[in-house]
C-alpha cells in the first residue's frame, strides 16, 4: 500500500504526534515556539531552494524539517491550550456570587433534575462593579419539571447568577475527572442555578451571523414539523435525537436497551444523516452537475447546507467529520481529480484538530474515525477476496452475506475496543443486532425527512411518511428491546489502554500485510505486540494496587475497603443507593479488588453491624462506634470516638483506622499524640476529609498529625 496517494494521512500523523507531545509537556511552551519558528526558516529556504534550483522532490533534511515544523506548531498549540490560563479568566472570581453574562456556545443538555449548558462570558458585574471576563462557563440549572423544553438555545444571550467554582476533580482515581474533561473543551468553572429566577435570556445575539439568519430557523422548522407529524412518546424523542442531536431527550430505559446490544451509535446523528442530506441534494441536481459551473453550483448548496445541518445537530463531531468528508469527495470530483476516501477522512481530521487540537482525545472523535476508517479499508479488502475468478458457491454465500452485514462487521472491528475501553461493556449480539436495526433507522429517516420537506404544502403524503416513520421507529425499538433480553447481551469489559493501543497496531500491519501480500509486517507487530504485553510490566509503572486501607469518595459518606490478602475485602460504611454500588465496583477493579462480600454498617437500626459474612471474615462491635474486623489475616479497628484513645479502650491490630467525625482541636492532637507514643501501633490511619465539612484547620491538623509521626499516614 503506496503512501504517495494519501499525503493528508502522513500529515495527520505528524499532527498526532505535536498533540501529543503538547500533552506530555515534553518540552515547555517556549522551547516548542523556538523550534517551530527556526523549522518554518529552514523549510522557507529550503522551498526557496527548491525553486530556484527546479527540484520537486525535497531531499531527505527538508522532509525531517518539515515534519518537525508540523509536530513542534501542534505541540505548542495543544500546550497552550492545556496549560494557559487567561488574565480575564473567571476562575478569578473563584467563590463569589457574580452576575456573568455570555453567550450559550453549546447544550443544552438534559439531566435528571434540570438541563445544562455552557456559555462563553464576557462580562460579569461583581460588588455593583462591571468587569471584563473571558473563559467558557458550565451552568447547571434545577429544574422541577425537567422534562420540559428548553431554556436556552445555542447563540442565545444570558445573564446567571450564582457561586462560580472550579469544575470538580474526581473524588476517586477511578472516577470520571470532570476537572480534565472540562479543559479538553476549555471550560474551567461552573455555576449552580438553584432555579429559573436566577436565569435571564435575552434570547438569540443580534449581531448578523449564519447561525441567527439560517441554522437557528431551520431547528425550529424541524421541531415544529415532528411535533405536527408525530405523536407523543418514545418515538417522537428517538427521531429528535437522531435529527437533532438531542439523545439527552431519550428515555433512559429506551437509551439502555440500544447502548446493551451495541446499537447505540443509531442515536447519534453521523454519517448516515448526512448521506441522506447529500443524497437528497444531488438526486434532483443530476441534470445541472453535467457542465462544470453546474457542478460548481452543486457543490457549493451541498457545502452550505451541510455547514447548517452541522450548526442545526450542535456540532457533534461525527457530524463535523462526516460533513468535510463528503465535501473533500465532492471537491475532488468537481475538479476532476480522483478521490480518495482515506485521504478525504484525514483531511477532515486535520481541518477539526486545527481549530482543536484537544478533540483527538475525545471518544466521540476517536470512535467516528475508527469506524470510518475500518469501513473504508476493509470493505474493500473482503470485496476484491470475495470478487476472484472462479467463484465457487461458498463465496457466493459469503458475497450476499457481506453485502448486508459488511459495513457493521467492519465498523464494529474498528470501534468495539474503543467501545469497550471508554463504556466498559461488550455486546456479543451486537453484529446480530445491528443488521435489522440499522435498516429500520434508515428507513425511518428516508421517510420522515420527505415528510417534513412536503408537509408545509402537501400533508396528506407527509402524514403517511410521517406514519411509516413512526411505526419503523417503534420497531427499532422493539428490535433493541428484544436482543438486550437475550442471555449474555451485555458484558462488562475494561481492556487497559496499551491493550488498546497494541490491537489496532497489529490491525494496521495486517492490513498493510493483505495490501502487500507479504505477511512478515503482520507477523513482525505481532510478536512485537505480544512482547510489549508480556515484558511492558517491568518498565511502566505497575497497576495500582491496594493500600492497607482504601477508601472510596460517596457523594454523602465515604466507604472504606480492607483488603484481605487474597484479592477480596471487607467494606465499611456507604450506602445502598446504585450510584454507591457502581463506585466501589469501580474503585475495586482499579486496585485489583474483587468487589466486596461483607458490607458493614455501622449504626443500623436492626443492630447488625455485617451482611454476607464469609468463613475468613470477622467483625466485632466491642463499643458503640469502635469495631474490630478480622479479614483473611490482617486485623483492623475502626475508631469513630476519640474517648477511646483516651481510655486505651482500641485493640491491638495490624491497621488501626480512626474516623473523627466530631471535632478534632488541638485536644485532640494530644490525646491522640499520647495513646500513640504509649502504644506504638503497627500502623495508623487517619480520614482528613472525615472533618472536612467541620472547617479546614480540623482537617490541616490530622495532616500534621499524621506528617510528624512514625507509623502514621493518611487513608487514600
Amino acid at each position: 500500500m503506496s503512501a504517495a496517494p494519501y499525503p493528508a494521512l502522513r500529515l495527520l500523523a505528524g499532527c498526532c504526534a505535536g498533540i501529543l507531545c503538547g500533552s506530555a509537556a515534553l518540552l515547555p511552551l517556549p522551547a516548542w515556539l523556538l523550534l517551530a519558528l527556526l523549522s518554518s526558516l529552514l523549510v522557507l529556504s529550503g522551498s526557496i531552494r527548491g525553486v530556484l534550483s527546479r527540484t520537486t522532490f525535497p531531499s531527505l533534511l527538508e522532509a525531517a524539517t518539515y515534519l518537525v515544523l508540523v509536530v513542534s506548531v501542534f505541540a505548542f498549540r495543544t500546550g497552550y491550550l492545556l496549560g494557559f490560563e487567561p488574565g480575564d479568566s473567571l476562575l478569578r472570581f473563584a467563590g463569589r456570587e457574580l452576575h456573568v453574562y455570555g453567550k450559550v456556545v453549546q447544550g443544552p443538555k438534559q439531566l435528571e433534575h434540570g438541563q445544562r449548558w455552557t456559555m462563553e462570558a464576557s462580562r460579569v458585574w461583581h460588588e455593583e462593579q462591571a468587569h471584563d471576563a473571558g473563559g467558557r462557563l458550565q451552568v447547571y440549572l434545577n429544574l422541577s419539571d425537567s422534562a420540559g423544553e428548553r431554556v436556552v438555545e445555542i447563540g442565545d444571550m444570558v445573564w446567571v447568577r450564582g457561586t462560580v467554582q472550579p469544575l470538580p476533580e474526581a473524588r476517586n482515581p477511578a472516577d470520571f475527572d470532570m476537572r480534565a474533561y472540562g479543559r479538553l473543551h476549555g471550560v474551567r468553572s461552573s455555576v449552580y442555578l438553584q432555579g429559573p429566577w436566577l436565569l435571564e435570556n435575552h434570547g438569540p445575539d443580534e449581531q448578523p451571523s449564519l447561525r441567527r439568519w439560517f441554522a437557528i430557523p431551520l431547528r425550529h422548522y424541524l421541531e415544529a414539523g415532528l411535533e405536527r407529524l408525530l405523536p407523543p412518546g418514545n418515538e417522537r424523542q428517538f427521531f429528535r435525537g437522531i435529527l437533532l442531536g438531542e439523545r439527552d431527550r431519550l428515555d433512559t430505559e429506551v437509551y439502555d436497551l440500544f447502548r446493551n446490544t451495541g446499537t447505540a451509535h443509531v442515536l447519534a446523528v453521523s454519517g448516515l444523516h448526512v448521506g441522506l442530506v447529500v443524497l437528497i441534494v444531488l438526486l434532483p441536481l443530476q441534470r445541472l452537475r453535467q457542465t462544470v459551473p453546474g457542478r460548481w453550483i452543486v457543490l457549493g448548496l451541498v457545502m452550505f447546507l451541510l455547514l447548517l445541518y452541522t450548526m442545526v445537530t450542535g456540532g457533534a463531531p461525527s457530524v463535523r467529520r462526516a460533513s468535510i468528508m463528503a465535501s473533500v469527495l465532492l471537491a475532488g470530483y468537481t475538479l476532476g481529480r480522483e478521490a480518495f476516501p482515506l485521504n478525504s477522512l484525514a483531511v477532515a481530521d486535520l481541518i477539526i484538530l486545527t481549530i482543536n487540537p484537544l478533540e483527538l482525545y475525545h471518544p466521540g472523535f476517536l470512535m467516528t474515525n475508527a469506524a470510518a476508517a475500518s469501513i473504508i479499508v476493509l470493505i474493500p479488502i473482503w470485496s476484491g477476496r470475495l470478487q476472484e475468478p472462479g467463484d465457487s458457491n461458498w463465496k457466493q454465500r459469503a458475497r450476499f452475506l457481506l453485502q448486508g452485514t459488511g459495513v457493521t462487521l467492519a465498523a464494529m472491528v474498528g470501534v468495539a475496543p474503543l467501545v469497550a475501553l471508554y463504556f466498559g461493556t461488550f455486546s456479543p449480539v451486537a453484529l446480530l443486532a445491528n443488521i435489522p436495526v440499522v435498516m429500520l433507522v434508515s428507513g425511518m429517516l428516508y421517510a420522515i425527512l420527505p415528510a417534513l420537506v412536503c408537509a408545509p404544502f402537501a400533508m396528506f403524503p407527509a402524514q403517511v411518511l410521517a406514519d411509516a416513520g413512526w411505526f419503523l421507529a417503534g420497531a427499532a425499538i422493539e428490535t433493541a428491546a428484544f436482543f438486550s433480553s437475550l442471555p449474555y447481551a451485555s458484558i462488562n469489559c475494561n481492556p487497559p489502554q496499551e491493550g488498546v493501543v497494541l490491537y489496532y497496531v497489529i490491525l494496521v500491519a495486517l492490513v498493510i500485510s493483505w495490501k502487500l501480500q507479504r505477511w512478515g509486517p503482520a507477523l513482525t507487530a505481532i510478536g512485537i505486540a505480544l512482547n510489549v504485553h508480556a515484558w511492558g510490566g517491568l518498565f511502566t509503572a505497575s497497576r495500582a494496587t491496594p493500600a492497607a486501607v482504601e477508601a472510596v469518595r460517596l457523594r454523602q459518606a465515604s466507604a472504606y475497603l480492607f483488603p484481605d490478602g487474597t484479592g477480596g475485602c471487607v467494606q465499611f460504611g456507604g450506602d445502598d443507593s446504585p450510584e454507591s454500588l457502581a463506585t466501589v465496583r469501580r474503585h475495586c477493579r482499579h486496585v485489583g479488588l474483587r468487589t466486596p462480600e461483607v458490607v458493614i454498617q455501622p449504626g443500623s437500626s436492626d443492630g447488625s453491624v455485617g451482611a454476607g459474612l464469609s468463613p475468613s471474615t470477622f467483625v466485632l462491635e466491642v463499643h458503640d462506634g469502635l469495631f474490630y474486623i478480622i479479614a483473611g489475616h490482617r486485623s483492623c479497628a475502626v475508631v469513630t470516638r476519640l474517648r477511646y484513645f483516651i481510655d486505651e479502650y482500641v485493640p491491638r491490630a495490624d491497621v488501626v483506622l480512626y474516623l473523627p467525625h466530631a471535632k478534632f482541636d488541638a485536644e485532640s492532637y494530644l490525646a491522640l499524640q499520647t495513646w500513640h507514643a504509649a502504644v506504638q501501633p503497627s500502623l495508623f490511619l487517619l480520614d482528613a476529609e472525615a472533618v472536612s465539612g467541620r472547617g479546614g484547620h480540623a482537617s490541616q491538623l490530622i495532616q500534621v498529625f499524621a506528617a510528624r509521626h512514625e507509623r502514621a499516614g493518611l487513608v487514600r
